[in-house]
């Protein structure tokens, strides 16, 4: 303790300011120390599309088999499904991207509402669509999702 007495003296610190300036060095110590171990107790987010991905996957699939085949389609488990079903998605594809709603963005599949939203805004700050291209400056829609929907979409004005 003589160490650290003669430091404050030498410093000129008070006997209460010298406790608290040794507290906060020792305090950015361990910080420091924990900082370069990496010990964190935060837990970065861990997301879950599962659920997403499933749809999206038998929405192409109905899709798909409905271009091939007019009367019944297989799902993901191979079963036959009715033509109704594919009636029901060909009703709301392709969609005109020029003129769609959010609603109708939506239902496409891996279209949320945020990026049926984004596609709106794109097409209100710089005119309709020109070519289906157009949707990769979409901020959401990159090369993959891009190709999996371009045959459910059609160019309008």
């Amino acid at each position: 303790m003589k160490y650290f007495e003669k430091l404050r003296l030498l410093i000129g610190f008070t006997p209460n300011e010298g406790k608290i300036v040794f507290f906060l060095i020792g305090a950015f110590l361990v910080g420091g120390t924990l900082n370069l171990l990496g010990v964190s107790t935060e837990q970065p987010p861990q997301f879950d599309y599962s659920s997403i991905d499933s749809e999206f996957k038998s929405k192409a699939n109905l899709l798909n088999a409905s271009n091939d085949n007019g009367d019944s389609v297989h799902n993901e488990t191979g079963n036959n499904s009715t033509h109704q079903s594919v009636k029901n998605l060909n009703d709301t594809i392709p969609v005109n991207i020029n003129t769609a709603t959010k609603e109708e963005l939506m239902k496409l599949p891996g279209v949320g509402e945020a990026v049926a939203e984004r596609i709106i805004m794109y097409r209100e700050e710089r005119g309709v669509f020109k070519s289906a291209k157009e949707l990769l400056k979409v901020k959401g829609i990159g090369e993959k999702k891009f190709e999996a929907l371009k045959p459910m979409i059609k160019i309008e004005k």
